[in-house]
């Protein structure tokens, strides 16, 4: 499931349905399946990844939400969509030291943007205003 503690990870999920919800107003399709049943799991990663590397394969863009440094496939999924040049969106939350390949600032033809944020309660609204 999360490398976070159960708490933590409920708050957490809270804040990805708001934000889906936000990508919502815009028009776009969020895919939040993982995140909709708390007590959904899979049997075993590999049907994790092959489901979310069938979603990646047909998405216009990843949005990545770093709000801390925690071992996550999330990280995965960033590099997957990297290779596939699908344009992501990275909110990561101050004071959060980006993984490495994040740091740079001259990604090829602007496929990242990488978006601070010090709140979370104000994430979904900053979500959907760089969506627009």
């Amino acid at each position: 499931m999360s490398a976070l503690p159960r708490a933590e990870y409920e708050s957490f999920r809270e804040t990805v349905l708001a934000v889906c919800d936000a990508v919502g107003s815009t028009g776009r399709k969020p895919y939040s399946e993982p995140f909709e049943n708390l007590e959904t799991e899979f049997d075993n990663p590999a049907d994790a990844m092959k489901k979310n590397f069938q979603v990646l394969d047909q998405v216009t863009l990843f949005v990545l939400l770093y709000t801390t440094k925690e071992a996550t496939s999330a990280l995965i999924e960033l590099g997957y969509a990297m290779k596939r040049a699908i344009p992501i969106l990275v909110f990561a939350k101050e004071g959060i030291k980006l993984p490495f390949y994040l740091r740079q600032t001259d990604f090829p033809s602007n496929q990242i943007r990488v978006i601070r944020f010090s709140e979370e309660t104000g994430l979904p609204q900053l979500v959907a205003e760089n969506l627009r």
